[in-house]
């Protein structure tokens, strides 16, 4: 139950459970376009962050790609994540909401389908990039990324857009954001969960 001063106690699903020994900094409500509403939270949590390894064992250089997602040092790599049904739908569903007059009931439901759709491709990218950075994070000491962007590339090699995995920064964010995780570093406030809220 999330009680909000001066609103009301609102039932809600945790993602994640907040530590005991964190303290509630701010909680953020947010509705998104499907029409879901999502608080989050930001907490603090005194824990000093431990020391990096000196000399890290096992360590790994990844190198965003063109035709596949990425390329590391082993001699890994990674295929983009296949999102041609989904993309097809959102265009489906893009295409009736041209057709719908602007403003009508009929618009509104077809503009949250089209949300649906743009809500669908973006949680199974973030989920494609967790599991692959938390799976660099656990398996090497020392995650190096290539900081250069590839978005020139993609502009002067004419490559298929569905062959072009999008989110080479979140994927950088992503490796940096799991190996802290997994560190249980980096960040005084470090805990940030979002949790649906049921109606």
């Amino acid at each position: 139950m999330l009680s909000l001063s001066k609103l009301a106690d609102i039932p809600i699903r945790l993602h994640l459970a907040i530590p005991d020994d964190a303290n509630l900094g701010q909680v953020t409500v947010k509705k998104e376009p499907t029409g879901e509403w999502f608080a989050t939270f930001g907490v603090q949590m005194d824990r000093e962050p431990p020391e990096p390894p000196e000399n890290p064992e096992k360590c790994v250089g990844i190198d965003v790609g063109i035709l596949n997602y990425a390329h590391d040092t082993g001699g890994t790599a990674v295929g983009a994540l296949d999102l041609s049904d989904e993309r097809e739908r959102l265009e489906r569903e893009q295409r009736k909401l041209s057709r719908k007059e602007q403003g009508s009931n009929n618009y509104e439901k077809q503009r949250r389908r089209v949300a649906e759709c743009h809500a669908d491709l973006r949680w199974k990218r973030r989920d494609f990039l967790h599991k692959l950075s938390n799976y660099y994070a656990r398996e090497y000491d020392l995650v190096a990324v290539d900081p250069s962007s590839r978005a020139p590339i993609g502009r002067c090699v004419r490559v298929d857009a569905s062959e072009v995995s999008p989110g080479s920064g979140a994927q950088e964010r992503g490796n940096r954001t799991a190996a802290e995780r997994e560190l249980d570093a980096g960040m005084r406030t470090q805990y940030f969960g979002s949790a649906p809220v049921t109606s």
